[in-house]
């Protein structure tokens, strides 16, 4: 009979090298501060992670939610300088242009940018281990512990009052007498709240595959409808790794091109009257409509220039 070798236990150190060495790469802008064990629970990877308060916001790239963070990051930074807490942005890697790191540049004209750590969770294993199935939350830790977490979802301005609530409670802890600017609400005009428009809730016309949460389609003759009310409506898109160029779609708005005051930062007229976005492999979030009152009615995306370029289609994201 054969005996199998029971593997030799990893010794404290050899368990820190080895989570080390796997995440090391899922960081941006920083050292890695922690990563996850084999059972699925935080592993602390630096000491100022160990010997810090830190809010660590898990966040959907293609959320308002996410510059309103960066944002409101800014704030904190300026009203609680040089005290011992840091912050942290995780994403998880639900969209597949994540792999590229120039995505993330669409947020670099926040002065938080360059100082907030960001980590890619490549297998979205932060999102099982606090239970948020996708919504935004913040999560606080000291010292490498949890000790509060809060949803950001249902009313961010009042979540991010809290979050400086919980952070000035958590600040305290080592010492009570601490001397802190009194919490201010956070209030923003800019959109914050909502509404998905997956797939499987669009009219589609032509030809699709389904691909991990998305469609895929090379099909020039492909649409996609949905009926829109709001004042912003972006596209969470990307190209297929197969393409060999950018692709262009055209956009519609009551089966009309989109009116120039409605047009967001990615879509632009062409020489032939058409509103098109122009998808690549590094921006994924794409902004359609921007108006300053409601805009209500049926939008269209044709896919017309698919046939070496497919496109991957996640879905609309309005908001007002």
């Amino acid at each position: 009979m054969a005996f199998r070798r029971r593997e030799r236990p990893l010794s404290p150190e050899e368990l820190r090298d080895k989570i080390h060495k796997e995440y090391s790469e899922s960081w941006l802008h920083s050292e890695a501060h922690f990563g996850i064990e084999p059972s699925g629970n935080l592993f602390s990877l630096s000491k100022q992670f160990e010997s810090e308060i830190c809010v660590l916001f898990l966040l959907d790239a293609g959320d308002y939610i996410t510059e309103r963070v960066y944002e409101y990051l800014q704030q904190l930074r300026t009203r609680y300088p040089r005290l011992p807490w840091m912050h942290s942005i995780a994403f998880g890697f639900r969209y597949i242009f994540l792999k590229n790191t120039k995505f993330f540049d669409r947020f670099k004209h926040f002065a938080t940018y360059h100082t907030t750590p960001v980590f890619i969770d490549r297998e979205s294993k932060l999102d099982r281990l606090y239970k948020v199935d996708g919504q935004p939350t913040a999560v606080f830790f000291n010292r490498g512990h949890d000790i509060n977490r809060i949803s950001l979802a249902q009313n961010f301005e009042a979540a991010m009052t809290e979050c400086e609530r919980i952070l000035q409670t958590a600040l305290r802890m080592s010492d009570r007498g601490l001397p802190l600017p009194s919490v201010q609400p956070y209030l923003t005009q800019a959109p914050v709240d909502h509404t998905r428009v997956l797939h499987t809730e669009m009219q589609s016309i032509g030809n699709w595959l389904s691909a991990e949460g998305a469609i895929v389609t090379d099909d020039p003759k492909a649409s996609l409808t949905a009926n829109f009310e709001g004042k912003y409506l972006r596209l969470i898109s990307t190209l297929h790794p197969q393409a060999r160029d950018t692709s262009k779609l055209h956009v519609t708005l009551n089966d009309k091109p989109i009116p120039q005051n409605l047009c967001g930062a990615n879509l632009k007229p062409d020489d032939k009257g058409h509103t098109v976005v122009e998808i690549n492999r590094n921006s994924g979030v794409y902004e359609l409509i921007q108006s300053a009152t409601p805009v209500q009615g049926t939008v269209r995306i044709h896919f017309i220039s698919v046939i070496e370029n497919p496109v991957v289609f996640y879905e609309l994201r309005a908001a007002n």
